[in-house]
């Protein structure tokens, strides 16, 4: 009878030889230091001993504590191949997400090699006790890398958004501006629903090679939708500031757009006609206002006067120790400069008698004036502030304007009975008849300039059920409306979705309700259209501030 084979089994005692288990067959030795696999048969104590000092005589004097630290260390090929792809994949992640980072932050790109690396490189090697220099090593970030990684990731944002705009209908907000090196920059916006949410977006910007015309602008536009395949007829709304090349009837780039689309529906920003208003003076107040800008660069013009402004600012204990410059283009800065000069009116008086005596006369006789238009220009500011922003819509600008409108019939009242509540600095002062009534002709010249420039917005109607839906009779409403307005006011759901959103929400999440079509086509354009051109003038602030810095 024959004797059965005798198969031997691997020992973790092994290892006191220089053994370990085989990666391709774990029942079998192999030596660590040549990575010989022995079989079955020469799994035997005898044999290792014998390979051992024959072929690595130098080590068999070496304990177990020497073999097992060299198994611990030891890196199979295979392993050392699949650590080295998964640290590569995720060093490529790394370097987009960093890229993004850098993008957002609007840095230079050379900050990836100059800064984050090294910042990394100092994290991994001080705080996890790691090797630094191996992990920076996988993450690319060079200039170049960070630039191409960037305009990667643009391009399949700008495919992904053009692929939404291809099936659904957006309202436009476009703009043009030069830039400090004389270039003219063409931004556009584009605000649209998705997933019953108003979402604004960056649609494109380009350059305005030649001039900026209404029609320049118009091929640009055009020739950018014909490109990526968008139909004009997809544009609902389209917001722009006044300037001639964007409204004028003829030449206009809106007038060339309602060729093109008819039924658009076109806006003045709100934001850019209140501006306008704002700078509505009388000539008393226009001359009060060329003192105090005199008085401001007197001091700001010259280095040692403003070094003396501001030691005497120290010495009176002020709020604030320097002026502001008035800058037109900016929406707040008259209000914010004219409020700095009359909260420092003492301190100006006091340095004026050394630096400037002719200047005190002309100066304290426009103190009165200065009061009230650092008042009237907050009221101006807050409600600028509330017309700013991102997903405003025109039934909330309507409600700003109309607001604002009715207060300066009350300021006019108020000063009117010498109750200067609204007017907080004018309050502090003894106000003349004169002056009173050259503050209440100013207010109904505001208040005839503002109703004469929101006309269109003033007559803009907007259906009581757009605001409330569950709440207003049915038979005040349309008849084209008044069934659906039914099904409307009984949907429960719909109606404790109203209570959690209120009406901004709640239309463009209601835009998918096929059963409601009727509302939504009213409702839609109020909820779409862009009032303002804030994100296109927010965009060109941030297109100059990244030219200013070094890339």
């Amino acid at each position: 009878m024959d004797s059965k084979k005798k198969y031997r089994q691997y020992s973790a005692d092994y290892i006191k030889y220089g053994f370990v288990k085989s990666p391709c067959n774990e029942q079998l030795p192999m030596y660590l230091l040549c990575d010989q696999v022995f079989s079955n048969e020469g799994m035997k104590p005898s044999r290792m001993i014998v390979h051992l000092k024959s072929r690595h005589g130098d080590k068999s004097d070496n304990d177990v504590e020497f073999f097992k630290n060299l198994r611990d260390n030891r890196k199979t090929l295979g392993g050392m191949f699949g650590k080295v792809d998964k640290q590569n994949i995720d060093g490529l992640v790394a370097s987009y997400n960093i890229s993004l980072l850098i993008a957002k932050t609007g840095k230079p790109h050379t900050i990836g090699e100059k800064l984050i690396l090294p910042a990394i490189q100092e994290v991994v090697t001080t705080v996890m006790h790691a090797n630094g220099h191996s992990v920076v090593q996988s993450i690319p970030l060079s200039n170049d890398t960070v630039a191409r990684r960037i305009n990667m990731m643009a391009t399949d944002v700008e495919n992904s958004l053009c692929n939404i705009l291809r099936r659904t209908e957006f309202s436009l907000q476009i703009d043009e501006s030069t830039l400090p090196g004389n270039e003219a920059l063409l931004l556009a916006y584009v605000r649209f629903i998705q997933e019953g949410k108003l979402v604004e977006e960056m649609l494109f910007a380009r350059p305005l090679v030649t001039d900026s015309k209404g029609e320049s602008i118009f091929k640009v536009v055009e020739y950018f939708f014909t490109e990526k395949e968008i139909p004009l007829s997809n544009i609902l709304a389209c917001a722009t500031d006044g300037a001639p090349a964007m409204v004028g009837r003829q030449r206009g780039f809106i007038s060339y757009m309602k060729r093109a689309v008819p039924e658009l529906f076109a806006i003045h920003c709100v934001v850019h006609r209140e501006h306008l208003v704002a700078k509505h003076l009388s000539v008393r107040l226009h001359d009060s206002l060329n003192i105090v800008i005199t008085v401001v660069n007197k001091i700001k013009s010259s280095a040692f006067n403003d070094r003396i402004f501001r030691q005497l600012c120290h010495e009176n204990e002020t709020e604030f120790e320097r002026l502001l410059f008035h800058t037109e283009v900016r929406w707040l800065s008259k209000a914010n400069y004219l409020s700095r000069f009359y909260s420092l009116f003492d301190t100006i008086v006091e340095f004026l008698e050394k630096a400037n005596p002719q200047l005190i006369k002309d100066v304290q006789k426009a103190k009165f004036d200065v009061a009230y238009l650092s008042d009237i220009y907050d009221k101006f500011n807050a409600m600028n502030l509330q017309l700013q922003g991102s997903v405003v819509t025109l039934i909330k600008c309507k409600t700003v304007i109309c607001s604002f409108i009715g207060k300066l019939t009350l300021f006019k009242q108020n000063i009117g009975r010498r109750e200067f509540y609204q007017f907080s600095r004018l309050a502090q002062l003894e106000v003349s008849d004169d002056d009173m009534l050259a503050y209440c002709d100013h207010l109904d010249e505001l208040k005839m300039d503002m109703t004469k420039r929101f006309t269109d917005l003033l007559e803009l109607e907007i259906p009581d059920w757009i605001i409330d839906p569950f709440c207003v009779h049915v038979e005040t409403v349309s008849l084209s409306f008044q069934e659906e307005l039914i099904d409307l006011q009984n949907d429960c759901e719909e109606k404790a979705r109203f209570r959690m959103m209120g009406n901004e929400q709640f239309w463009p999440a209601f835009s998918k309700r096929s059963q409601y079509a009727a509302l939504w086509k009213r409702a839609k354009l109020l909820s779409l259209a862009f009032p303002t051109s804030y994100l296109v003038e927010k965009g060109f602030s941030a297109v100059v501030q990244l030219l200013t810095k070094q890339k």
